[in-house]
Parts: structure tokens; sequence; C-alpha cells
């Protein structure tokens, strides 16, 4: 198991019900690629740790980028 952790900040501020939908969309994804994690928010900063197999990891870094 590999990990990543990062910290980004939005271009826009993301309502908080339209980031609770794409939380549950990346989920699906994430779960079907055997990836787990989770993310903080404050206010327009986030930190992510994402965790799963290598190549998976490096495949949504690279869509996350």
């Amino acid at each position: 198991m590999h990990h990543i952790m990062y910290i980004s900040k939005a271009i826009v501020a993301i309502p908080e019900e339209e980031l609770k939908e794409m939380v549950v969309h990346w989920g699906q994804n994430n779960e079907r690629d055997s990836i787990t994690g989770m993310l903080l928010y404050s206010g327009d900063h986030y930190v992510q740790l994402i965790e799963g197999p290598v190549e998976n990891l490096k495949k949504l870094f690279i869509k996350i980028n």
C-alpha cells in the first residue's frame, strides 16, 4: 500500500452541497480502484490523503493535477 498526501487551494469556492455530491462520486470510483483516504477542508483550502495500489494512485493523481 502506498500513500499520497497533498494540500491544495480551490480557485473557485465550492458550495458544501456540491462538494458532498462530488465526494460520493469520487468514493464510488475509489472503491472500484481499491483506493481509500480522507479529505479535510476549511474554506477554500484542502488536505487529502489517498492510499492504495501504486499504479492506481498514479492514475488518480494525474487526474487530480
